[in-house]
């Protein structure tokens, strides 16, 4: 054994038989194979010793000795160096020999020796190393921040970098950036005796969300690499954004629900909607459980001014604040016609005056368009009527040659087919000069010496006027100073001071348009006591009755009322007094009949009584047979009471006469004097006719009061008229 050795250190190398040296690694902690063929070259030739020898140590670290039998009976002799460390298999083609576990020092040059009986020394030179993996691995961001798992977030476009660094090693590893199963960096660096390190630069786009990235470090394939990895979380920018809406148009005034959706960012996106610039607000936001999308709802009710305005909706990620993405939407608002009237003309409307032209304008604002127009004065539907001078021409209206009768409301209604409009009332006032209200008192009746206040009322715009009074009649004309005025009314008093002062009095306005051209016309009428009835007739004289029926005077300017006094012939006694005041028709009951009488009628006004019409009137004596034939037996108590109550009457009749005649006289000794009751104008010029001067009176009273017979419609009325004269007046007013 000895022998071999010292031959084998001895003999130099090259006389030994070798092969090739051959590289074999094994991992520090693992097993190390190295290989060794022993196979005899002959048949008839066997091993008899094998040895196995590492660089640096002399005696064999190994042995096999099969000198005194088979090799498979072989002894195997491990040295102290590898103890139970070493084996060797000689079942395997070639034999192994296996070294477990490696230990750093086992690195080095190996040599298997094989002996053989027959043939030469046969020597197997090999070199093994032993590998030692990197202890750690870590990522590290560039502020040297150790990573974990799930990095970031980080936002979308933006560069990251990251430091893979690997320590320990034997031989230094190499440090891979993988993404994936796929090698994206192998550009690594030893920074440190046992460190080496990949930088990474990443400009991350929207794939990279996610992404899984592993940092490698490896220095053997025996066995698996060392390695770290992290998942990149990412902001992303919103994908899209798109309004959802189907309708071509939206209505004024009634409620709309608009829908906008947005994908693709990270976090969820945030919808805004903004009408011409300005933030709507109102708008709620749906998103899914993911966050893939983001649905917001806007509910609006338009108006008319929205029409055409642009409303959009802006998706908005906070994380990027500069990026926005947005869809827009231009509204369509249908609205009723918005309409209403406007002048035309050079000059201000409230300088319009008679004689002008005036244009109106119907101006409408719609959507879609309009379909008709139609025009209104005072609520009235309005055509062209040249008569009137005015011509309608769909929008506009002309009118020519204004008047005041122009002045009122217009309107004009516009119909499209949201609906139909009316515009406010457009009040248009056409200045004019003053003209004469309609209505007022034109008329007033005075007296002699006697002040009266005439009251002139104008229409006119402007309302601040002058007046002006004149007085004429067939022989003068002169103006009136006496006056007062307060805006469209003004009042003058006037005193007639004898006869020629009755006339007209005209009252003429001016404004700031022009001077009145037709005064105003007011009558000054003379008043007095009416003038007497005439043409009386007396009719259906029968049963105690009898109608008196005459014509009226002249009133005096003054309504007027008739009277009748009807008077026994006889006795003088007042049996009856009657008052009309529409006409003298009279009718008188309750009379006796077969008996003559008295009538008097005169007519009265507020100045006074007319003088009195006398006539006479008889009840027919059938009347008064009539009469008698039904006083029987049976009604002479009767008669005889009504004979007294008549004498009674009678009595107290003749004392009243005979006191209101001396207060008459006394009042006014002349006899021309008022009385205070009507039948003193009867008795102070027609008293008792005493035996024997009964025709002397009638003639006398005929001469005094013109008395006429009248010419009667039945002889049982028998009448004459008498009119008074100048002298005769009746003494008691109505």
């Amino acid at each position: 054994m000895f022998l071999y050795i010292i031959l084998e250190v001895l003999l130099p190398s090259s006389l030994a038989l070798s092969r090739d040296l051959d590289l074999f690694q094994a991992v520090i902690g693992g097993q190390a194979h190295l290989p060794c063929d022993v196979t005899a070259p002959s048949s008839d030739d066997s091993v008899s010793l094998v040895l196995w020898y590492r660089s640096n140590i002399n005696a064999p670290i190994f042995s096999v000795d099969c000198r005194n039998g088979p090799l498979e009976n072989s002894q195997h002799f491990p040295s102290d160096y590898l103890g139970k460390r070493g084996t060797f298999d000689l079942s395997t083609r070639p034999a192994v020999f296996t070294i477990n576990p490696v230990l750093p020092e086992d690195e080095g040059k190996y040599r298997c020796r094989i002996d053989y009986r027959r043939a030469r020394t046969f020597n197997v030179r090999m070199k093994l190393q032993v590998i030692t993996p990197p202890t750690s691995v870590v990522i590290v961001d560039q502020n040297n921040q150790r990573l974990r798992n799930i990095i970031g977030p980080y936002n979308e476009g933006s560069r990251i970098v990251l430091r893979c660094i690997a320590e320990g090693g034997k031989p230094p590893p190499a440090v891979t950036w993988w993404r994936s199963s796929v090698l994206i960096d192998n550009h690594y660096m030893q920074i440190d005796s046992d460190k080496v390190e990949n930088q990474l630069f990443i400009d991350l786009n929207r794939q990279d969300f996610n992404m899984s990235l592993t940092c490698q470090a490896s220095n053997t394939n025996l066995t698996s690499p060392k390695n770290v990895s992290v998942n990149v979380d990412m902001n992303l920018k919103p994908l899209d954004v798109h309004i959802m809406y189907a309708k071509p148009y939206i209505s004024a005034g009634q409620r709309v629900s608009v829908q906008c959706r947005t994908s693709g960012s990270r976090p969820a996106a945030h919808l805004a909607w903004f009408k011409e610039g300005q933030l709507m607000e109102g708008s709620k936001d749906v998103t899914d459980r993911n966050g893939i999308w983001t649905i917001s709802t806007l509910v609006f009710t338009p108006s008319s001014d929205d029409n055409g305005k642009y409303i959009s909706c802006q998706t908005m990620n906070p994380n990027f604040p500069n990026f926005t993405r947005q869809d827009g939407w231009n509204l369509n608002v249908y609205y009723k016609p918005e309409v209403f009237v406007s002048l035309e003309l050079s000059h201000p409307s409230e300088k319009l005056h008679e004689g002008d032209s005036i244009f109106l304008e119907c101006r409408a604002h719609s959507n879609p368009i309009i379909t008709s127009i139609l025009w209104y004065f005072e609520d009235n539907l309005l055509t062209s009527n040249s008569t009137a001078d005015i011509f309608v021409r769909n929008q506009s209206i002309e009118i020519k040659n204004a008047q005041r009768r122009h002045s009122g409301k217009y309107n004009c209604a516009a119909e499209n087919a949201e609906g139909r409009s009316t515009s406010n009332g457009f009040q248009l006032n056409i200045k004019y000069a003053p003209i004469c209200k309609d209505g007022q008192k034109t008329a007033y009746t005075v007296s002699l010496n006697e002040g009266v206040q005439v009251t002139c009322e104008v229409d006119a715009d402007p309302t601040t006027i002058n007046f002006l009074w004149h007085f004429n009649n067939s022989v003068e004309s002169r103006e009136i100073l006496s006056v007062r005025s307060d805006g469209l009314v003004s009042s003058a008093r006037y005193i007639h001071r004898q006869h020629d002062d009755f006339g007209v009095l005209t009252c003429r306005g001016q404004n700031s348009v022009g001077v009145q051209k037709e005064p105003c016309r007011y009558s000054l009428i003379p008043v007095g006591p009416p003038d007497p009835v005439h043409s009386c007739n007396v009719s259906n004289c029968s049963s105690g009755s009898f109608i008196l029926e005459c014509s009226p005077g002249d009133d005096g300017g003054l309504p007027q009322s008739f009277h009748l006094e009807v008077y026994s012939s006889e006795s003088n006694v007042l049996l009856a007094n009657l008052t009309r005041l529409s006409n003298p028709v009279f009718q008188a009951t309750n009379l006796p009949a077969g008996e003559s009488f008295y009538l008097i009628v005169y007519a009265a006004n507020a100045k006074g009584q007319s003088q009195g019409v006398r006539t006479t009137a008889k009840i027919p004596l059938s009347a008064k047979r009539q009469l008698g034939k039904f006083s029987s037996s049976g009604l002479r108590p009767l008669l005889g009471v009504l004979v007294g109550t008549v004498a009674s009457l009678v009595l107290m009749a003749i004392i009243i006469v005979i006191i209101i005649r001396m207060r008459g006289m006394e009042a006014q000794p002349n006899g021309k004097g008022d009385h205070s009751t009507s039948r003193m104008s009867f008795h102070q010029y027609d008293k008792p006719v005493e035996e024997g001067s009964h025709s002397h009176e009638i003639s006398e009273f005929q001469n005094r009061f013109n008395t006429k017979d009248l010419d009667t419609r039945s002889s049982d009325c028998l009448t004459t008229e008498v009119n008074h004269q100048d002298e005769y007046k009746m003494s008691t007013p109505v």
